[in-house]
């Protein structure tokens, strides 16, 4: 396998490998019904950084997962998007960028382009850009056009001879999750205006790792990266980051606003500062994630303890949450409806299917409430104070809530 950056070739020398999760299935889709009898596909789950570039990376497959038919089963690739982080990035580009109502927007993989209508509504044309790397869910915003299909440096070509240059492209946890990231990177500096700016978020490598955050990893997603693995990557297409925020997103998010080198732009304090937390927590080299793995076994062996436990006293365990992170959890744990009876989530188009590997079934919220649990173990962890908020009223008094990482804690 070669670097997705450098091209330098592991070898499995000391210090390359992050973390490995041994053989798993995928957790870009949900089990239905009719699949129940069938044998589910799995695929090694391994991590390892470039000691060349620092770049850390999913190891190639050999063949590929069976992607999600709607966005009900799209646990990876289709986020729930929270409306208050979009009203925040809209606040943050009209404060950053000069935009009027001619700037023209693009967003790689824009979904129904709830982001955009945000930007429509202050009168700006917009055009959401579906690439390849995912389906259009649902019909777009009105007053936003939308191009389907793979959107690459040629077609990126023929936009700006027909449209112009653009002057903000967004790409929204999406550049970790394509094969490759260079021609992402390509044809956004192809549309790129000489003062345009293109703003990236992603899970933060540095957070992933302190807070041992192994549910992160999965087929889906080939980079984990870094703000200095992301600037060596745009920097062969010509551009330079000069603003970095840091977002609670996923665990821990950074958002990166960059643009090209040309434009000479004066970077902000924040830059600064993310460079030297990267460079003091060794960012780039194997020191960071000495002990991850470690942290990882420590993580599911206290899981495995705790549930054993509660079936042995008597008291039955529910789940709540069918996402990407709590299917990396469970596989990895070896758990099952044995000791997990079910997992609860408030998506119809969710409910009354199965977890891929675990074959736990996912239920409407409901269940909760007529088949009691003594305790609710919350998968999608980095929203436990909201769902613990939600859910009390929904669940019998004394219910514990639990979430297994980054300790085992429980409420």
């Amino acid at each position: 396998m070669k670097c997705r950056h450098c091209h330098s070739v592991f070898g499995l020398a000391p210090g390359e490998e992050v973390i490995d999760l041994g053989v798993l299935p995928s957790t870009a889709r949900l089990i239905r019904p009719a699949e129940l009898t069938q044998t589910e596909p799995a695929f090694p789950l391994r991590v390892l950084g470039c000691l060349s570039c620092g770049l850390v990376q999913r190891t190639e497959l050999f063949s590929s997962p069976p992607p999600g038919r709607d966005a009900g089963e799209s646990l990876a690739l289709g986020r729930r998007r929270a409306p208050a982080h979009d009203r925040d990035y809209l606040e943050a580009a009209l404060s950053l960028l000069r935009l009027d109502p001619g700037s023209q927007i693009v967003q790689f993989d824009a979904g129904a382009g709830e982001l955009l209508g945000l930007f429509v509504d202050q009168i700006m044309g917009c055009t959401a850009v579906l690439s390849d790397i995912g389906s259009a869910h649902g019909s777009p915003s009105p007053g936003i056009d939308r191009i389907e299909g793979v959107f690459d440096r040629r077609a990126a070509q023929r936009f700006v001879a027909d449209r112009g240059r653009v002057d903000l492209v967004i790409i929204d946890n999406r550049l970790e999750q394509v094969a490759d990231p260079h021609e992402m990177l390509a044809t956004a500096a192809e549309l790129l205006a000489d003062r345009g700016a293109v703003s990236l978020e992603f899970p933060h490598l540095l957070a992933t790792v302190r807070g041992h955050q192994f549910d992160a990893v999965r087929h889906e997603r080939s980079l984990y990266l870094s703000l200095q693995s992301l600037e060596r990557m745009l920097a062969r297409h010509e551009l330079a980051v000069w603003d970095v925020q840091t977002l609670p997103d996923e665990g821990g998010s950074l958002r990166v606003w960059a643009g090209r080198q040309s434009s000479r732009r004066t970077p902000e304090r924040s830059l600064y500062r993310m460079r030297e937390s990267e460079s003091l927590a060794s960012v780039g080299s194997p020191a960071l994630y000495a002990g991850f793995q470690t942290q990882a076994d420590r993580i599911r062996d206290a899981l495995l303890a705790f549930l054993r436990a509660e079936k042995n006293a008597g008291r039955r365990v529910a789940g709540w949450g069918a996402c990407a992170r709590g299917i990396t959890l469970l596989n990895y744990a070896g758990i099952g409806p044995e000791l997990i009876e079910y997992v609860a989530d408030d998506s119809p188009q969710r409910q009354n299917t199965w977890l891929p590997g675990s074959r736990i079934p996912v239920v409407p919220e409901a269940r909760l409430r007529d088949t009691p649990a003594d305790v609710v173990l919350i998968l999608p962890w980095t929203r436990r104070d909201e769902l613990i908020e939600r859910l009390t009223p929904l669940c019998r008094p004394g219910t514990r809530f639990v979430t297994a990482l980054p300790t085992l804690t429980s409420a």
